[in-house]
């Protein structure tokens, strides 16, 4: 099962992250399919673009 099957099973009512590089505290409530992202430099948007890539990889190694 990769995570594209596993979507149709459930679904991310919320993201926490801490101390991932430049988040030290992040939560996103309820996001849904588009997530645009915006913010002045050095704010974490990067960071929060690796951890969700780093995150579907691993995700994707535990259901295989």
């Amino acid at each position: 099962m990769n995570l594209r099957e596993l979507g149709r099973l459930a679904e991310l009512e919320r993201i926490w992250i801490r101390n991932f590089k430049s988040l030290k505290d992040f939560e996103l409530s309820a996001p849904t399919k588009l997530l645009i992202v915006v913010g002045m430099n050095g704010s974490g948007k990067t960071a929060l673009v690796e951890f969700l890539s780093y995150s579907r990889k691993y995700l994707n190694r535990l259901v295989d």
